[in-house]
């Protein structure tokens, strides 16, 4: 069952808007509801998307708590609809082994007005949020899922609903792991213990928990160098917010801050980006945090390394 800490933040988000949103987000053509034809005002109004005829699955009201959650096989298309405000729609799904899942909600992509939020739970006590106003695109997830039952909330995110203008889409499947990787993150959570990585390594770690922090440390050779370090989660389908914060020194004891990097090369994505400039002969540390201390295997990263002379 869905905790009321998830259900409490759902409810928040709903009443004040994106009022700790910090990225970028694109500007969205809105709806005026007429129709323009070329010839003059024909008194024929638009009335929003068409229902879509490629689901296999119809929300069912009432499902706007936890003991009425739709069951929603896997692989099979649901179509639903925000059809108050406030409205809450609760679905339920089985995984009978661990695996790599994906879930995509559509709603912007079908020309629908809804601006979803995401919310899963698992009675392992898993949990992960994602909200379509963070980075201006509808909610969608991929990760590593343990088995078991599986509750899923979605909501709009500023409270609006009618079944016209705020329908969405909802599929939940199986899927590869998003990243490649040929370094799994170990045992890091202090700088004195700083797991080593070069030049050529994709490192997957996870969060853990809330207080998870993992570091790395990257041994620069004597000579100007160019060191790039690239975070793949967000855009991938992890739910994880991350940043970087790298440090250079001799030994763990004695560092100094050398770059903070939370956004991508363009400067809005949520995936930290960057290309550091190094002297050489010295160790850069690297901390890899996920901003909102969230925690859990949908919130996953992959840091890629390279190291050039430079």
């Amino acid at each position: 069952m869905l905790r009321f800490s998830i259900l409490a933040l759902i409810l928040a988000s709903a009443c004040d808007g994106c009022a700790g949103c910090h990225y970028d987000v694109p500007d969205v053509v809105e709806h005026t509801g007429e129709v323009d034809s070329g010839g003059g005002d024909t008194g024929v109004r638009d009335t929003g998307p068409e229902p879509y005829s490629r689901c296999a699955v119809d929300e069912v009201e009432p499902n706007g708590s936890p003991a009425t959650a739709q069951q929603l096989p896997l692989e099979a298309r649901a179509c639903g609809a925000f059809s108050t405000p406030l409205d809450l729609d609760f679905w339920t799904f089985f995984l009978p082994r661990a695996q790599w899942l994906r879930i995509e909600v559509g709603a912007q992509g079908i020309g629908s007005d809804a601006r979803p939020v995401l919310l899963i739970s698992s009675d392992a006590g898993e949990e992960a949020a994602v909200d379509a106003l963070l980075n201006g695109e509808d909610p969608a997830l991929v990760f590593p899922a343990s088995a078991g039952a599986w509750d899923l909330l979605l909501s709009e995110h500023t409270g609006q609903g009618d079944d016209t203008h705020y329908p969405y889409e909802l599929l939940i499947g199986e899927s590869k792991p998003a990243v490649d990787w040929n370094v799994d993150e170990g045992d890091n959570d202090t700088l004195g213990g700083a797991q080593g990585i070069m030049t050529g390594d994709a490192v997957f770690g996870l969060s853990e928990d809330r207080w998870d922090q993992d570091w790395y440390a990257i041994q620069v050779p004597p000579g100007k160098h160019a060191i790039t370090l690239d975070v793949d989660a967000w855009a991938a389908g992890s739910a994880g917010d991350y940043t970087l914060a790298v440090f250079h020194g001799d030994d763990p004891d004695h560092t100094e801050e050398l770059a903070r990097l939370a956004f991508g090369e363009e400067g809005w994505e949520p995936d930290p980006w960057g290309v550091l400039s190094s002297a050489g002969g010295e160790v850069l540390w690297v901390r890899v945090i996920e901003r909102a201390e969230r925690s859990g295997p949908a919130y996953w990263y992959r840091l890629s390394v390279t190291v050039e002379e430079d």
